[in-house]
């Protein structure tokens, strides 16, 4: 009996020791498989953003997954798919059947969600990378306080116009003698100048315009943007990251100075203008820089003795003025348009000019002034010192708002890619910068586990 008892005591220790162990190792075999399927998301996240767009890195440092791939549609359908595909070699390499029963995104987030947020980012983490490569700093308070003179200067101008000051001069010139003095040819002179289109004013050859016109609804921010479901990018920029944004559209885009091929050429220009068409950009551009310099010199002029001493002996030259004063100071307008074409022109030669102006560094004698503009090229020159055309895009870009900055950038990084072979249908509101994965993962036909992941590129490959 004592044997008999113990047999089975044994026996049903056994079985309980059995299924212990059994349970034992079906947990740590599911344990695995929980840790396996984790692993597997992982992977088949990072593989999935390893195929980031090759372009974009390689002409604008950015880290961006073509969603649509190239087919002009974003397909989160594929991106999954790419995501399942190397899960399942990972799942495998397991004593535990592991089979993939549903799964999806549950969050996406895309390069112009919330105004590029995360494309911002990125362009500013990029310019820190390439000032650091060259050596540059940039200085938050140079830029504002460059922008703050350039802002003045054309508020200067504002409530004023040229074409009042022509008007002005008809009034005193009726009730004058219709005779010739160097009076009225200065004014002439100026006024023929002016009625020039800018292009033909202040360019040396303007026939080698750019001709680059793009349809408005090939551009970005011309038309409905795909929307993500939620954003992994950090924030709003701080004043001295966007000075970073800018100076990287700045350093990736192109300009008159130096055309880009394709689309358009004048980028620099376009982040300014925002039109379709590279000769209305700059023009657009040009007409402020006339206007600013405008300003800055016309003060000059109304603050110089001996300047005005020389405008009111040209007035008095004028047969039968009704008032010299009013005819005194519509020369000093029209002195002031003169130098500042000369300006401009010097600037977009690839010059510089001098920001504040004196005796010593003023170019046009007002005794030339009846000879213009067939004069222009003979005066035409460039100052020693002073700031050339990209300083002043620069100013004028800093005084914009970062919004139109962001979306008319974000026009141009589109426009580039759909330039290259092949990308025509390249849409930047379908490149992903951060995903949400889900995947139910069945082990061994026993239990179902649920994975979710996240990956985005706000940690910069390198």
């Amino acid at each position: 009996m004592k044997r008999g008892s113990i047999t089975v005591f044994l026996a049903l220790l056994l079985s309980v020791l059995t299924m212990v162990t059994g349970v034992f190792l079906l947990s740590v075999k599911l344990s695995a498989a929980r840790g396996q399927i984790v692993d597997a998301l992982d992977i088949g996240l990072y593989s999935l953003f390893a195929q980031y767009d090759r372009d974009l890195l390689e002409e604008f440092d950015l880290f961006f997954l073509d969603g649509a791939f190239d087919t002009g549609e974003l397909r989160l359908d594929a991106v999954y798919n790419i995501v399942k595909e190397y899960m399942e070699p990972v799942l495998e390499q397991n004593f535990t059947d592991l089979t993939v029963k549903a799964g999806g995104l549950t969050g996406y987030s895309l390069a112009t969600d919330h105004e590029g947020e995360a494309f911002c980012q990125q362009a500013v983490q990029a310019e820190r990378e390439i000032m650091a490569g060259q050596g540059r700093r940039l200085s938050l308070l140079e830029a504002r306080d460059w922008a703050k003179q350039i802002r003045q200067q054309e508020e200067q101008q504002s409530g004023w116009d040229l074409a009042e000051t022509f008007l002005a001069y008809d009034q005193q010139a009726a009730s004058g003698e219709e005779t010739a003095s160097a009076a009225k040819n200065s004014v002439e002179a100026v006024r023929r100048m002016a009625r020039k289109e800018l292009p033909e004013l202040l360019l040396e050859s303007p026939m080698s315009i750019s001709r680059g016109v793009v349809p408005a609804s090939a551009l970005l921010s011309h038309r409905e943007w795909e929307k993500g479901l939620f954003s992994f990018a950090d924030g709003e920029l701080r004043e001295e990251e966007e000075l970073l944004l800018q100076e990287y559209l700045l350093d990736k885009c192109d300009n008159y100075m130096t055309p880009g091929p394709g689309g358009l050429s004048y980028q620099w220009e376009y982040l300014l203008g925002g039109s379709c068409s590279d000769r209305e950009n700059l023009e657009y551009v040009l007409r402020r820089l006339l206007r600013i310099r405008e300003g800055q010199n016309r003060r000059y002029l109304y603050g110089d003795h001996e300047k005005r001493a020389e405008a009111a002996a040209l007035a008095a030259t004028f047969d039968g003025a009704a008032d010299l004063e009013a005819l005194e100071e519509i020369l000093l307008d029209c002195w002031a348009f003169g130098e500042s074409v000369l300006e401009v022109r010097a600037l977009l030669q690839g010059g510089r000019i001098v920001v504040v102006k004196n005796a010593g560094n003023w170019r046009l004698p007002l005794e030339r002034l009846p000879f213009l503009p067939g004069e222009l090229h003979d005066l035409s020159g460039t100052w020693e010192q002073g700031v050339e055309y990209r300083d002043y895009l620069r100013a004028l870009l800093f005084m914009e708002e970062k919004e139109e900055k962001v979306r008319r950038g974000m026009d141009m990084v589109e426009s580039a890619i759909r330039a290259k072979p092949g990308r025509e249908t390249f849409r930047l509101d379908a490149c992903i910068a951060g995903v949400e994965a889900a995947v139910d993962v069945e082990a061994g036909g026993v239990k179902t586990f649920t994975a979710t992941q996240r990956y985005s590129y706000g940690d910069r490959m390198s």
